[in-house]
């Protein structure tokens, strides 16, 4: 876009050269010799850039400077004199003028400066906006943050999914959302949706067949499907002319190496379906539900109770921690979350994988042990480890699972490992505690990650 420039002296060959060479330069520029006009228009109209004289008869050029910034304190000044005094470059500092410029004076310096002054406002506003993204980031994440609390403390699915789409569209604004989940009879069946009253495309959906979705839409990572030259035949179905679909974003729900789901997003305004920090918080959000979302499948119930209540996760690590027989030491307790650049697809991965950390571990410590919650997350136990001892051995461990060969070269990606620390019984009065003190930390860690990869994100682009 094309930055504007309001170019007012009341001598009419000066305003000309100067608008002249700064077309050339590719601005949009509005030219005055008069000064009431002038002023009469910037009460009006916003400009990123003014040139002004300082002596002009009834307006002078600080009175075209506060105008300006009366209108729009971002709008920069540039004033142009034949009579510069100390009073008037006084003044010019306290009225933040940009620059002060003697007549006369070389049009190519002039460029220069303009040039210098725009680069300027447009990083400050790139700046501006970069703080305002992540202040909303932010703002989102503590909001997913919240809501893994609520998912923690209920064992309601019914509850848990009215968690979930609230925070689609009241937290992230994604008014029309679904879940679906998988069903080996119909491939896909509807889980909950939320659309606003009288919405057609609600009912629309509770009718649609699912069933050959995965012929559309990736199982691995999330998938946008959007109005273009061969526009899918999914929107077209379920467009309406009340409410004209312009995509659909699916982000896949995966637990324990199987997609149990979708997170969908109908988008029905004309405008970008999905931003990259929106997409980033749905896969949070499929992150934080796929544990509640596995034991509620039916097919899965007695195992997913079994392996996962806390209960059974407490008594076993209360076992792992008698079985040490260091009564009156200290212990430190991990939780590890091991990132792979993809999913491990089969049991005998998972085996390996597991084995190949564990070797890892012990080169760290060799009395320390793991114990698998799930195909990428353990509990690392140390003996005889404070928090402290405890987190620097997380660190190096981190190091070397980034360095080492467990994980393929040649998958795009990067290996990370993100860890919480405790030490029994320092902080926690009992397992249970313990336990949700190292996931309410490790929780910390994923959104901090999160917030690391968007902001490398924003100053790379």
């Amino acid at each position: 876009m094309e930055s504007r420039i309001l170019v007012v002296d009341d001598e009419k060959f000066i305003v000309e050269a100067i608008a002249q060479h700064l077309k050339q330069s590719g601005y949009a520029v509005a030219t005055f010799i008069d000064p009431v006009k002038a002023k009469e228009v910037i009460e009006t109209e916003d400009f990123d850039l003014v040139l002004t004289d300082l002596r002009m008869p009834h307006v002078s050029g600080m009175d075209i400077t506060r105008a300006v910034h009366k209108r729009n304190k971002d709008t920069l000044v540039i004033i142009l004199t034949g009579y510069a005094t100390l009073d008037s470059a006084i003044e010019s500092v306290h009225l933040q003028v940009y620059a002060y410029l003697n007549k006369p004076f070389d049009l190519r310096q002039l460029g220069q400066v303009v040039e210098r002054a725009l680069t300027e406002q447009r990083l400050k506003r790139e700046n501006e906006i970069l703080q305002a993204r992540i202040a909303k980031m932010l703002n989102d994440v503590t909001t997913l943050h919240k809501v893994s609390q609520l998912l923690y403390d209920t064992d309601d699915w019914d509850m848990t999914l009215e968690f979930v789409l609230d925070t689609l569209s009241i937290g992230l604004v994604l008014t029309h959302s679904c879940l679906l989940f998988k069903d080996e009879r119909k491939g896909y069946r509807l889980g909950k949706g939320n659309f606003p009253d009288k919405s057609p495309l609600g009912k629309t959906i509770s009718n649609y067949s699912w069933k050959n979705l995965e012929a559309i839409v990736s199982t691995e990572k999330p998938t946008s499907l959007k109005v273009g030259g061969e526009t899918p035949k999914m929107i077209q179905e379920l467009s309406s002319r009340r409410e004209p679909l312009h995509g659909i974003f699916f982000t896949p729900i995966r637990y324990r190496e199987n997609l149990l789901g979708f997170l969908v997003v109908f988008c029905v305004d004309n405008t970008e379906c999905i931003t990259e920090d929106q997409q980033t918080l749905l896969e949070i959000l499929a992150t934080q539900i796929a544990p509640q979302m596995f034991q509620s499948d039916e097919r899965r119930a007695d195992q997913a109770s079994a392996d996962l209540s806390l209960a059974n996760v407490q008594a076993s690590l209360r076992r792992e921690i008698d079985a040490l027989g260091v009564d009156g030491e200290v212990v430190g307790i991990n939780l590890l979350r091991f990132i792979t650049p993809r999913v491990l697809r089969s049991q005998a991965e998972v085996d390996a994988f597991h084995k190949a950390c564990a070797q890892l571990v012990l080169k760290h410590d060799s009395h320390a042990k793991l114990q698998w919650l799930m195909a990428d997350t353990a509990f690392m136990i140390l003996p005889g480890s404070n928090r402290v001892q405890a987190e620097i051995t997380c660190m190096a461990l981190s190091e070397d699972y980034q360095k080492s060969e467990i994980i393929d070269a040649k998958i795009e990606g990067v290996a990370k490992l993100l860890f919480a620390s405790a030490a029994w019984p320092e902080d926690a009065a009992g397992t249970a505690e313990l336990i949700m003190v190292v996931c309410s930390r490790l929780m910390h860690q994923m959104h901090e990650d999160v917030f690391k990869r968007l902001a490398t994100k924003s100053v790379n682009a």
